[in-house]
């Protein structure tokens, strides 16, 4: 584990950190989920030519063709569409439409589809959803969960030793 301990003579990417952080994990078998800040399609085709299999959700101005994202701007809420990158087809790219737009971004997930049973107005129905973002929920609640408490519950307060803001996020996030 490397501490950010103050401004350094170089920089360094996000691409750049993540594949430090994620040496330990070649060749094992692991998936790593990320959210938008990290995911690229540069990243994902690095990690996967060293055997790291990841998803996650990406932003919109990170994906290179506007005639994809023309063609979905005009899609209704449950709307989804896949696009895999041709001949390699090592990436999945998904749509997804439900209140608003979420980019989806695999470099092991297949097109398919899970069939989830809801209520809605005292009946029953079914309906399809990408198996890309059901996985993708399951396995980033925990963050997503912990992010929103220490968002909510903030303890603010400016430190002038470096050591000590990082004492007080650790103990706030085991809280």
């Amino acid at each position: 584990m490397k501490i950010y301990t103050g401004k350094e003579d170089q920089k360094i990417s996000t691409q750049e950190l993540v594949e430090t952080m994620s040496e330990s994990l070649e060749n094992n078998g692991n998936i790593l989920y990320m959210d938008n800040f990290y995911t690229s399609i540069s990243l994902f085709q690095s990690l996967r030519e060293k055997k790291i299999r990841c998803t996650g959700t990406i932003r919109k101005n990170r994906i290179k063709s506007k005639n994809i994202l023309a063609d979905f701007a005009k899609s209704k809420d449950g709307d989804y569409k896949f696009y895999t990158n041709y001949p390699q087809s090592d990436l999945t790219l998904l749509l997804w439409k439900d209140k608003r737009e979420v980019f989806f971004l695999s470099n092991h997930r297949d097109t398919s589809l899970d069939e989830i049973e809801f209520e809605e107005n005292g009946m029953n129905s079914k309906k399809f959803i990408p198996s890309i973002r059901n996985h993708y929920n399951e396995k980033c609640r925990g963050v997503d969960k912990t992010n929103q408490l220490c968002k909510t519950f903030r303890y603010d307060h400016v430190q002038k030793k470096w050591w000590k803001s990082l004492f007080e996020q650790v103990i706030q996030i085991n809280l």
